[in-house]
């Protein structure tokens, strides 16, 4: 999902810069983020999915994507906020382009989940996405 990834990192880094952009320094990643990566940060990776047989796979595709923002404060304060400016960036955002693809839907599928990881926290959001093929 090449295309979804571009889409994703395009209305992330379209100028002038949004909230989520600035409040971490643009720092988003596919999958994993370097060694040394200045915090917080955000990365973003495609799980898995079960296709909705609802959608014919030769003209949709579903995809689940993970959120996770990295703080190295180890309260939720700085992690939760960051993940509204997410929030107000993605869910059901009709501003994204993916190329080859209209999409159907970009919806959040939980509220933010904050947990503490050694002395650092990190907060998981999972959206859905549903692309039509063009």
């Amino acid at each position: 999902m090449e295309a979804l990834f571009e889409g994703i990192t395009n209305l992330f880094e379209a100028l002038p810069h949004n909230d989520f952009y600035t409040a971490i320094d643009g720092e988003l990643h596919l999958d994993e983020a370097k060694q040394k990566t200045a915090f917080p940060y955000c990365i973003f990776l495609g799980l898995p999915g079960i296709h909705d047989f609802m959608f014919d796979p030769e003209e949709y595709e579903y995809v689940p994507i993970q959120f996770n923002i990295h703080s190295s404060d180890p309260s939720a304060i700085e992690v939760l906020s960051i993940a509204n400016k997410l929030i107000a960036l993605y869910d059901d955002t009709e501003d994204m382009v993916v190329a080859g693809y209209n999409v159907v839907w970009f919806r959040r599928q939980t509220p933010p989940y904050s947990f503490k990881v050694k002395d650092k926290r990190q907060v998981t959001l999972l959206y859905e996405v549903l692309l039509e093929k063009t």
